[in-house]
């Protein structure tokens, strides 16, 4: 029930915040729809860090709501990037690809990843190994900025109104 509170408040306030920032920049300015997200997982780690280190349970929810919050802000901005550069004819079918991808990575091969990396650290962590997976977890959201990033280098040019 707590961490259905956690998502609740991080996914809706992110996701509106996201939407927000970029409605503000983005009609000037293409790049922001992903700027925004990579400032967002990147700004992200601290508190994601800190929510699976600390030793209190409402001080980890506490803490988690801030990096579920920004990892939300991406959703609108990019299925928004997607929607401005794909041509007219396949912007339903970009937008569905790519959530497809995102959540059979994300949530189809991210527990099953995570789960991995605990079970080949159990034995030199034991009961910490979970704790020491998600934070190599963690590396997704660089890996995700940094594709944001390459990302950046195109879409002024790509952008259709």
């Amino acid at each position: 029930m707590i961490y259905a509170g956690v998502i609740l408040v991080g996914g809706v306030g992110g996701a509106w915040a996201g939407a927000w920032i970029t409605d503000k920049f983005g009609p000037t300015r293409p790049t922001s729809y992903v700027l925004v997200p990579i400032c967002a997982l990147l700004f992200s780690l601290p508190f994601y860090i800190a929510a699976v280190t600390v030793g209190s349970a409402p001080l980890s929810a506490a803490l988690l709501v801030v990096p579920t919050a920004l990892g939300s802000m991406g959703y609108g901005p990019i299925l928004t990037a997607i929607q401005h550069v794909s041509p007219p004819s396949m912007r339903t079918t970009s937008s569905a690809i790519f959530l497809l991808i995102n959540n059979i990575i994300g949530l189809g091969l991210g527990s099953f990843i995570l789960g991995f990396i605990s079970d080949a650290l159990l034995l030199r962590f034991a009961e910490e190994s979970l704790r020491y997976a998600l934070i190599a977890g963690a590396g997704f959201y660089v890996l995700s900025a940094a594709s944001y990033a390459l990302a950046s280098r195109r879409i002024a040019r790509d952008w259709e109104v």
